[in-house]
């Protein structure tokens, strides 16, 4: 038996053998130094086991603790492997090891948050370990350069939590990938060095309007390419350097980079004409120019620049300053809109045109151009106005390219002109009549809002056939059409087996169901189809719909993103889309729909559109509002749908001038002609619609005798009676149906008016078609809108009536600086707890999924009915419901 002296002497051994239990750590840093120290070879200067670590030479710690704060073995002639434990060291703020010998795999600083400043450049690290930089909120300044014994990494798109980033260095550091669309997460971010990796890709376009000064890019591997349009708008930058690489297109106007003294292009694939501004930069030192194929007059830079280096391999039209001819000039206008192709850079030399200049001809006299043929070029871009100062052009064929745009009315001008042939294009708006002398060709891909004389002054088609080509193309055509319709069978019999839903350009859309037999949509981005366009459709719709909340909107409940893979997970709706109603429902064995709830849906439609336009600060403007983006739920009530070409709308009247984008026959004729859109192009968009749904035609019908709905429909309105013989047969109005359907014709007239002054907004729309609901609304009571009670009134009209601010509006910024890019990064921050893993293709996968209702969380929303849930719970529930492998299963 043990005795009471016995336990005595035992208690302060337990205490002794807990206490060695305990983790150094929790304490202080000694174990992890004692270690640091032991990896190192030789020791470095003034470190010592028989010292207090806080007092080796370079190592600081907290005065209060014994916990360090920065270590700087910088130029300390120091070799070994850093031990993985460094990342203990919780206070570390300061961590300089640059210039030794130092080899192995990095450690991980992942959780380090304390730590501001890591130099490990030149050193000879082999590999850095995954999430090595991971939530490093505090990180100012990363330097790896110069580690040329690295394994290939990408930079990690998490790099976005480090939001205080000034400087980040990885020049010759095996760097691979494309330079991930992250930087609008880092307002501060001033020094950016990626030179001597193997890089590929584009520019980012979160560049536009960053406070990078220092730009070094060059000498990649492979090489970088496409355009550099966006240094324009990179007001702060200082030294550029872009050399050796496959950069292309023209060089932009850098008159906003004041302060830019260094700027190195040599070595790529620019063309086009050098813009004067850049050769009035006020701090401009240094400028090379050398291989590349740059066009127009020879560049003269003022003598304050110290170093111009241009060489002899670009395609000036000179070879000393002075200007080029007129007919050189009219060209590289033309070719300016046509994006600078490298074919005309390469084979333009010199200061006359009719020198054996490519897609070139002249007359006899070898004086002045009268033939340009540039035929079956795979072109892209617009056909230039200028083309009407070549006064002695005959012909100009322009057929079977991507040209897009309209037709300049200026054309018709051309006192020479015999042929002009621009068929199998992508233009858009109507052909300018042309004088009967001149043979114009159009036929091929449709041109919208075609004139009724369309054939004036040519023949509609390609030339003059004869009557064996005919019979011959009659056939294939017939063949061809016998071949399609057998794909389509097979394809609709397919898609029905695999559960298919509709789903965007670049994407497959998969019916699904959770564990709890709630319904789902899953659209993946395919693969191969995910470049930048796609990337940035992704992007936007992410951005709007983890924002904007609304009945009449398609809800997102989720996104994964992981490596290539790219997913969005909504809410299904089981009726399909309203195309599928109007369009192909006796295909699909739908019944048609009624003018009940045709009418309904168009106000529903009407509703989603007004919030877009009017109830946040900031409003959104669509831009691809058609029958196939409106999807229904079993109760016939529409969602608008596909928000993958959103812009933020400008304040007032004014219009923002943007890419072409959107679906001929839905697009206003002021968007088609100028590229400059409002709000007021979703409401023509929205009269298309109501077109169709009285209709029953396409917006584009190639089978009709007036193709355009929209024209034919405003001649139909001319006499009214016309109406009733024009409504889709499927309706059989009767005398009270038949007065609502001349209602809405001519708010659909009002809606596609010419001038963008004279259409309704979603707000008065909304006023219009509430009364004539009224009649047949649904004898269910719904779920109020947003806020309002009056079931015909405007949501805008509600809001002023209650004179309370909209609680579900909430304002979105995309922040967007440049016209064609969504600096949208934001919405893909990593949220704490939402990883899980899940099979995709037979392969372990991590996807990162942030739902709305965890953010509006985190930012201190309410919403009642998950306000007793926390966030991380709320994510995690949803993981588990749907990026499992069980659950998802096709239909």
């Amino acid at each position: 038996m043990a005795t009471h002296t016995d336990h005595h002497h035992s208690f302060p051994l337990l205490l002794l053998t807990f206490l060695t239990l305990l983790p150094l750590s929790s304490a202080d840093d000694s174990a992890v130094m004692l270690k640091l120290l032991s990896s190192l070879s030789p020791a470095p200067f003034g470190w010592s086991s028989s010292i207090p670590f806080c007092n080796w030479t370079n190592v600081s710690c907290k005065l209060t603790s014994s916990l360090v704060t920065a270590i700087n073995l910088g130029s300390a002639g120091v070799s070994g492997v850093l031990p993985l434990e460094l990342n203990q060291l919780s206070q570390l703020q300061y961590l300089a090891l640059q210039k030794n010998s130092l080899t192995g795999t990095l450690p991980s600083f992942e959780n380090m948050t304390s730590l501001e400043q890591i130099y490990l450049d030149n050193n000879d690290f082999t590999s850095v370990p995954n999430n090595f930089l991971l939530r490093l909120t505090n990180l100012q300044t990363f330097s790896i350069s110069e580690n040329v014994n690295l394994g290939p990494w990408e930079i990690p798109s998490y790099l976005t939590e480090s939001t205080n980033l000034l400087t980040f260095y990885a020049s010759n550091a095996s760097v691979t990938g494309i330079i991930p669309n992250i930087f609008g997460s880092f307002p501060n971010l001033q020094n950016l060095r990626l030179s001597h990796n193997n890089l590929t890709g584009s520019l980012p376009g979160s560049f536009s309007g960053s406070e990078i000064q220092i730009l070094w890019l060059n000498n990649q591997e492979v090489g970088l390419s496409g355009r550099i349009d966006v240094l324009a708008n990179m007001t702060q930058l200082a030294q550029v350097w872009l050399h050796a690489n496959m950069l292309s297109g023209a060089i932009p106007d850098l008159s906003s980079c004041k302060n830019l003294f260094d700027l190195q292009l040599r070595d790529n694939r620019f063309t086009g004409v050098l813009p004067p501004s850049l050769m009035n930069l006020p701090q401009l030192l240094n400028i090379t120019l050398q291989n590349n194929k740059l066009q127009g007059p020879y560049p003269q830079f003022p003598s304050t620049v110290v170093n111009v280096t241009i060489g002899t391999t670009n395609s000036f039209c000179l070879d000393r300053p002075g200007p080029c001819d007129p007919q050189v000039s009219i060209l590289l206008d033309v070719a300016g809109a046509l994006g600078y192709p490298m074919s005309f850079a390469e084979s333009w030399q010199g200061n006359n045109a009719c020198h054996d200049w490519r897609f070139i001809n002249c007359n006899s006299q070898g004086r002045n151009v009268t033939v340009v043929n540039m035929s079956r070029q795979g072109f892209s871009g617009s056909i230039s106005p200028t083309f009407a100062n070549l006064t002695s052009l005959r012909n100009l064929v322009l057929n079977d390219n991507n040209l897009t745009g309209v037709i300049p009315p200026v054309l018709t001008t051309l006192p020479e002109l015999q042929t002009f042939d621009v068929s199998n294009n992508n233009l858009s708006w109507q052909i300018p009549v042309f004088p009967p002398s001149v043979r114009v060709t159009y036929s091929g891909k449709l041109l919208l809002g075609q004139n009724d004389n369309e054939s004036s002054g040519g023949a509609p088609g390609t030339s003059t056939a004869g009557i064996i080509s005919g019979v011959i193309v009659a056939v294939v055509v017939s063949i061809g059409v016998v071949l399609l319709f057998l794909y389509k069978c097979y394809v609709r019999r397919k898609h029905k087996r695999l559960g298919r839903v509709e789903g965007g350009n670049v994407t497959i859309s998969i019916r699904g169901e959770l564990h709890d037999e709630t319904k789902i949509a899953v659209k993946r981005m395919e693969s191969g189809a995910m470049g930048m366009k796609g990337m940035k459709e992704f992007q936007a719709e992410i951005a709007v719909l983890t924002k904007v909340r609304h009945r009449h909107l398609v809800t997102l409940l989720g996104y994964c993103i992981n490596g290539n893979e790219r997913l969005l997970v909504y809410e299904y709706m089981p009726q399909g889309t309203l195309g599928q109603h109007l369009f192909e429902w006796q295909k699909l064995c739908y019944q048609p729909l009624s003018w009940k709830q045709r009418l309904i849906i168009t106000l529903d439609v009407a509703r989603g559109v007004e919030y877009l336009h009017s109830l946040a600060q900031q409003s959104f403007i669509h831009r691809d509002l058609k029958p196939s983006n409106i999807l229904l739920s079993d109760e016939m009530r529409a969602k608008v749908s596909d928000f993958g070409l959103v812009k933020n709308a400008p304040d007032g009247k004014h219009s923002v001038e943007t890419r072409l984008a959107g679906t001929f026959g839905y697009l206003a004729p002021e968007y088609a002609a100028t590229g400059r859109v409002t709000t007021k192009a979703d409401v023509y968009a929205f009269g298309v619609v109501l077109m169709a749904i009285i209709t029953g035609r396409k917006a584009v019908d190639e089978t009709a005798s007036e193709a355009h709905l929209v024209t034919w429909f405003q001649g139909v309105l001319i006499n009214e009676d016309n109406l009733r013989e024009s409504t889709d047969p499927a309706l059989d109005p009767d005398d009270e149906t038949y007065e609502s359907i001349c209602e809405v014709a001519k708010l659909a007239i009002q809606c596609t008016a010419q001038q963008p002054t004279q259409r309704p907004d979603m707000g008065q729309v909304v006023n219009s078609l509430g009364p004539l609901v009224e009649p047949w609304k649904p004898s269910e009571p719904e779920e109020d809108d947003a806020i309002g009670n009056d079931r015909h009134m405007s949501l805008s009209a509600i809001l002023q009536a209650a004179e309370e601010p909209n609680k579900d509006a909430d304002d979105v910024d995309l922040s967007i600086h440049d016209t064609n890019e969504y600096q949208a990064q934001q919405v893909f921050e990593e949220m704490p707890g939402t990883k899980m893993e899940r099979k995709l293709n037979g392969k372990d996968e991590v996807c990162n999924v942030a739902l709305h209702e965890c953010k509006a969380l985190e930012e201190g929303r309410k919403d009642t009915s998950m306000a007793n849930l926390k966030c991380k719970d709320l994510c995690l529930s949803f993981l588990v419901k749907i990026m499992q492998a069980n659950a998802w299963r096709h239909i």
